[in-house]
């Protein structure tokens, strides 16, 4: 998310909508918060250092709500518009995840930095995995005009908010995940067949180099017992005795061993069973919302 709103009041409202969609969204995906026009101020002798004051306050992660509101709640409102770097901070952010990424920015202003936010906005769409989605919020006529061409650009969509009320309403509901969305989301976000295939594997690769190692030493035993059978120092009946002890305790280890690697395969399925639930609960949750939106 990208964030971009002057006057004490407007942050103030604009902070409280970017908490809870942020809760929202957090609960399926990993976020991160882009804020720009944050530093120096507005006039002439601060514009570099504002302009270039693009600053990633949450880093993409898992949703932590006192980490990303301690995070949200530190914005002051002042300084320029990096409208088009701050676009391009987030869509190379989002480069080297993977999946599909959007961005969502909050601003009440349009460009003042010299920068080009619709061919930033094109780029990051450019791959078909991003998207760029903008709420105008009170702006004026010609901000309003440039934001919607950015949001055309990014594949997105342009909402406007005049009020604190707009604001809130569009981020809580506009941008609740679509149909679509919620039809897929229990197929699309829980770990699928070859992901858990995949973790199977890497158990028993973990659990075969153990085995690896007891045969060896197995092997080790035997040959030991041979050598010394063969130099007359045990007899005959010794080896067999002790062979038979030696093949007692590996089979007993290859059989915990057996019994590791199935319970490693339980603890997929139920982390696997885990995150079924918490998806079936989100979407609910979020089928719920929509439904109060409408």
């Amino acid at each position: 998310m990208l964030l971009d709103v002057d006057g004490e009041q407007k942050m103030k409202v604009a902070k409280d909508a970017v908490k809870s969609f942020a809760k929202t969204l957090g609960s399926s995906s990993e976020i991160s918060l882009i804020v720009y026009g944050h530093k120096g101020s507005e006039s002439d002798t601060d514009m570099d250092e504002s302009c270039s004051g693009i600053e990633e306050v949450y880093t993409s992660e898992a949703y932590d709500n006192q980490k990303f509101s301690k995070a949200t709640d530190q914005i002051e409102a002042k300084g320029w518009t990096p409208l088009a770097g701050a676009i391009e901070a987030a869509a190379d952010k989002s480069s080297s995840m993977d999946g599909a990424t959007a961005i969502y920015i909050v601003s009440d202003g349009k460009e003042t930095c010299d920068g080009d936010p619709i061919k930033a906005a094109e780029q990051a769409a450019s791959d078909e995995s991003g998207i760029v989605n903008v709420i105008g919020f009170d702006v004026d006529e010609e901000s309003e005009n440039q934001l919607a061409d950015v949001a055309e650009a990014g594949r997105g969509k342009y909402y406007a908010a005049d009020s604190a009320a707009d604001l809130q309403t569009t981020i809580e509901y506009e941008w609740l995940p679509s149909n679509l969305d919620l039809a897929w989301a229990p197929v699309n976000i829980p770990p699928n067949g070859w992901e858990v295939g995949d973790e199977y594997d890497r158990q028993r690769q973990v659990l075969a180099k153990i085995k690896n190692i007891m045969g060896n030493e197995e092997v080790r035993y035997e040959a030991a017992l041979t050598n010394l059978a063969e130099d007359e120092v045990i007899t005959e009946e010794v080896k067999v005795a002790v062979s038979q002890l030696i093949q007692e305790r590996f089979d007993m280890a290859k059989e915990e061993l057996s019994d590791l690697e199935q319970e490693k395969i339980d603890q997929v399925n139920e982390k696997q069973e885990e995150i079924r639930v918490e998806v079936m609960a989100w979407v609910e949750e979020m089928k719920k919302l929509k439904e109060n939106a409408s």
